[in-house]
């Protein structure tokens, strides 16, 4: 009897330890690629695939002013399978500036949804404007 009390403790535990361990992919700083300005401006010139940049700060910081050529997906709509995304090669997010986490949570969102080629310009739109890129204002 108690061998069987010990089994069932056993499989018990086995069930537990394999319920604590997840499916779901881990992402961490180090997996994401972050891009100065000169490397940007590379891969926007590139003509052999196309890279969609994404501000991923509110609408209304959007709207504030951002990059000409960039879309506005905010942080919290970032999702799989957006058809924004579906004919792009590379996917460059950015936010406000070096002091703001958000890009580099928005590519280690991607990253975990299964997009490929994220990068993080993490020095945002205040590195935009210091190395003088043009910033539009307005909504998409």
């Amino acid at each position: 009897m108690s061998l069987r009390l010990a089994a069932f403790a056993l499989l018990a535990c086995l069930f537990a330890l394999a319920a604590c361990t997840s499916s779901v992919p881990r992402t961490s700083d180090k997996d994401v690629v972050v891009v100065d300005h000169e490397q940007l401006v590379r891969l926007l010139t590139d003509k052999r695939e196309i890279t969609l940049v994404i501000d991923v700060r509110s609408p209304e910081q959007y709207a504030a002013g951002h990059l000409p050529m960039a879309v506005n997906i905010p942080f919290t709509q970032l999702g799989p399978g957006d058809p924004r995304l579906a004919e792009v090669q590379n996917i460059v997010v950015y936010g406000r500036g070096l002091g703001d986490p958000l890009s580099r949570a928005a590519a280690k969102r991607m990253l975990v949804q299964g997009y490929t080629n994220v990068y993080d310009f993490a020095g945002g739109l205040d590195l935009w404007k210091r190395m003088g890129g043009q910033v539009v204002t307005g909504g998409e």
